[in-house]
């Protein structure tokens, strides 16, 4: 078994951006008020798992814990997957689909959104998401407004 414990966030320049990518893919996946949480391996931790994890979603899809001890870009990869599993939750999907399917449904959305190694290139990623992102929501409520 391997063991974790919930703990403080890492103490990085790098924090900021984790929360963004959290916050943008939370509005993506159409999730509100995520909390994001670190985890770090403890060998009396309580948190018990039969394998090595980089993450996890908690088992009502309010919140997510990363582990703290690993690159940026494996934590975003982290961030990107345990949402979608927040997401399946928030659908009922947790009753109804195997956990095989919603663990490569998680899989593919990780990779559909790659994010790249680099925090410079993280940054332009994100910002080019939340540009598409803003677009979106902006020719929506003009739709809406206007009929278009």
């Amino acid at each position: 078994m391997h063991h974790y414990s919930i703990t403080n966030a890492p103490n990085s320049p790098t924090l900021p951006l984790i929360v963004r990518v959290k916050n943008v893919f939370s509005v993506l996946l159409g999730l509100r008020e995520i909390g994001l949480h670190f985890i770090r391996e403890d060998p009396n931790g309580a948190i018990e798992f039969d394998r090595n994890i980089f993450g996890y979603c908690s088992i009502n899809g309010k919140a997510i814990f990363i582990h703290r001890d690993v690159h940026l870009h494996q934590q975003i990869r982290t961030v990107l997957h345990e949402l979608k599993h927040c997401s399946q939750i928030a659908m009922g999907q947790q009753y109804s689909v195997s956990e095989a399917t919603r663990e490569r449904d998680a899989n593919l959305f990780e990779l559909e959104y790659s994010p790249p190694c680099d925090p410079q290139a993280i940054e332009r990623w994100l910002a080019r998401i939340e540009r598409t992102l803003v677009e979106v929501v902006r020719e929506n409520y003009e739709r809406r407004i206007f009929g278009n």
